[in-house]
């Protein structure tokens, strides 16, 4: 089966994050501006990896190495107010596992 990690920026989510977290993938890395409430609680009850970075206003840095911390080659980013039913995760997976098996078959020509 193949891996997907989740990435989200957090920063004061808690009373959106567990709706967000309900339907996630494989693995979760989470980027938090250091919360005053219960988000990264939350976060690490749900398994994720949760790192603590200042804000800088802008999220491309963050972004990279919350990449850089998966281990899954594929990733998933949402919002925190955002949400993955269970029919967008399985057609998600199934759209993985197709292009993957079809780059095998295409690698064997």
């Amino acid at each position: 089966m193949v891996g997907v990690c989740f990435v989200s920026f957090t920063r004061n989510s808690g009373r959106w994050l567990r709706g967000l977290l309900d339907n996630v993938v494989d693995e979760i890395v989470i980027v938090d501006g250091y919360s005053s409430d219960d988000t990264v609680e939350i976060a690490k009850s749900y398994g994720a990896k949760v790192f603590q970075r200042k804000p800088r206003g802008y999220v491309e840095p963050d972004r990279a190495f919350a990449i850089r911390q998966c281990k899954n080659d594929w990733v998933l980013y949402l919002d925190t107010d955002k949400r993955l039913n269970s029919k967008l995760k399985r057609d998600l997976r199934k759209i993985i596992e197709h292009t993957i098996e079809s780059n095998l078959l295409s690698n064997n020509d």
